[in-house]
């Protein structure tokens, strides 16, 4: 995570387990590395960081069992609005976030199956 002056929080998003590429169902949800310095901002990042770091090791995985680099990766959805959110996982995955104009075409694709 993310360490000013020798502050450092990490965020295991695993509160129903962890998926690919760990397949650990008895994972939990973890908040760590958080002391007396720990502030609000340092909590959100780490909160931001978690799930980009989780999507980097899928993307990683994806790219060695496929011996292809990812170039871009196009996304969706609420957390996609967050410019640092998405500036992280550029980052990781050294790669071109693409923004759907649709924020929100899961709800769109479930909407039309529903109407289906």
């Amino acid at each position: 995570g993310w360490t000013p002056r020798g502050v450092a929080q990490a965020c295991v998003p695993a509160f129903g387990g962890l998926l690919t590429p760990h397949y650990r169902d008895d994972a939990r949800g973890l908040l760590i590395g958080m002391s007396l310095n720990t502030t609000r901002g340092h909590l959100m990042r780490a909160l931001l960081e978690s799930p980009c770091l989780r999507t980097a090791e899928v993307v990683e995985a994806m790219s060695r069992d496929a011996n292809q680099p990812v170039n871009s990766m196009a996304v969706d959805g609420g957390m996609t609005v967050n410019d640092l959110m998405m500036q992280t996982q550029s980052d990781l995955i050294n790669a071109k976030i693409e923004r759907k104009v649709e924020k929100e075409i899961t709800g769109m694709g479930a909407a039309i199956a529903a109407g289906l």
